[in-house]
């Protein structure tokens, strides 16, 4: 309802059998629409889940994770820059530090 999309596409309503249905993958809602935080994304793709066990158990803990950031949630989807700045600048360094070692090396030759 948040996207006008299927968590899972079209896939689930053409026939499927279970071999099948260990090969389809979640869909974020993200990549449809990037306003969805990333908290509710991660409470959705829990909710929908194709293997019941990883399901919510109750109503209630997925209630409880929409109105109440979840902290594996939103580690899981940030991308680095967001959830380890640090990481993400030596990480650049590094490469940067290798491409100038490597200009300098064919500088000299």
């Amino acid at each position: 309802m948040l996207t006008g999309e299927l968590p899972y596409g079209d896939r689930l309503t053409r026939g499927i059998n279970w071999r099948s249905l260990s090969k389809i993958t979640y869909t974020s809602s993200i990549t449809h629409n990037p306003m969805i935080p990333l908290r509710l994304d991660g409470a959705l793709e829990k909710a929908v889940q194709t293997d019941y066990r990883l399901r919510y158990d109750t109503f209630s803990e997925f209630y409880y994770d929409l109105t109440h950031p979840n902290a594996l949630f939103m580690q899981r989807n940030a991308p680095l820059i967001e959830s380890n700045p640090a990481a993400f600048w030596k990480t650049i360094s590094t490469g940067l530090l290798l491409i100038n070692i490597i200009c300098y090396y064919f500088l000299l030759s």
